[in-house]
């Protein structure tokens, strides 16, 4: 999941020393809702959004929001 989380931010947020503590939080929830349901069959949800099972590597709403704080995006 650091991997992961580290290739969606494209680095952003990730110091020598490792993630910073927001990006760690996405990384431990995600990892905890994995091993719980590896399935991953929840379909998420808000207003017009949503997401499908195994869109955006996994990542559930919330993480992506958080995520996506660091994301670097082409201009």
């Amino acid at each position: 999941m650091t991997e992961l989380a580290k290739a969606y931010t494209r680095g952003r947020g990730f110091e020598e020393t490792g993630p910073n503590s927001e990006i760690v939080s996405v990384i431990i929830m995600a990892t905890a809702r994995t091993v719980v349901n590896p399935e991953q069959h929840k379909r998420e949800q808000i207003g017009d959004y949503a997401v499908s099972p195994g869109t955006l590597y996994g990542w559930s709403l919330v993480e992506v929001q958080t995520l996506n704080r660091y994301r670097r995006k082409a201009m």
